[in-house]
């Protein structure tokens, strides 16, 4: 646990220096990273990607190297997705019943 608390605290300090630099346009990206890993949260594969980017870039580490040594701190890839519909059904649906008909829907 205090293993993940330092990676996480490395890496704001990282994105801390990437949000000082003005030529890098995404800082509102990666001030909403910085602040979920200030709540102690991990980052999500995607957003991983994104800062891979800026890593690979400053580090000396292979990307391989960088995702294996910050893995405690990378959701391992379970799909949280909230937009994610898991029973779908038409429009008549939810705006028809049999009973009491919510929406009439006329025909021509």
């Amino acid at each position: 646990m205090k293993e993940e608390k330092r990676l996480r605290e490395l890496m704001v300090r990282y994105l801390d220096t990437l949000l000082l630099k003005q030529h890098i346009l995404m800082r509102s990206t990666l001030d909403q990273y910085k602040f979920r890993l200030e709540l102690g949260e991990n980052l999500t594969p995607k957003e991983f990607t994104t800062i891979l980017k800026f890593l690979d870039r400053d580090s000396r580490m292979t990307r391989k190297e960088l995702r294996g040594y910050l893995d405690k701190i990378i959701d391992k890839g379970t799909n949280k997705s909230i937009n994610k519909v898991t029973n779908r059904s038409s429009l008549e649906d939810h705006f028809c019943n049999e009973e009491e008909p919510i929406l009439e829907v006329k025909t021509l």
